[in-house]
């Protein structure tokens, strides 16, 4: 994580827990955990990929992707990819790819 990003999280914390309206150790802990998840859903570990780029990679690839689907992706990119080649657009084109293809498969199976 970048410096820049680091402050970024930490201003986003600092600004949600103002906003509780009841401050308690659990309020904090759960506002904390939300911040930082929704933080990380919208930035790869790398800093470098976002959900935006996930959902128009798979647009121009001709696959439908909500935002709940380049989640999935993400996550799955984010815990299998080789960190010593790192993240490209091959990558999340493999990613978009093997996933299609796994709701392909699900889906032909509820037909059957």
């Amino acid at each position: 994580m970048y410096h820049h990003q680091q402050e970024e999280l930490a201003k986003n914390i600092t600004t949600n827990i103002m906003a509780l309206k009841t401050i308690t150790k659990a309020s904090i802990a759960k506002m904390v955990k939300e911040t930082v998840e929704e933080y990380f859903e919208r930035i790869f570990e790398s800093g470098v990929w976002t959900l935006d780029d996930i959902i128009d990679q798979a647009k121009d690839m001709g696959y439908e992707c909500d935002e709940e689907t380049a989640k999935d992706i993400m996550g799955s990119i984010d815990h299998n990819f080789d960190a010593s080649i790192g993240i490209s657009w091959d990558t999340i084109n493999v990613y978009l790819d093997d996933y299609t293809d796994k709701m392909k498969k699900l889906e032909s199976t509820k037909e059957e």
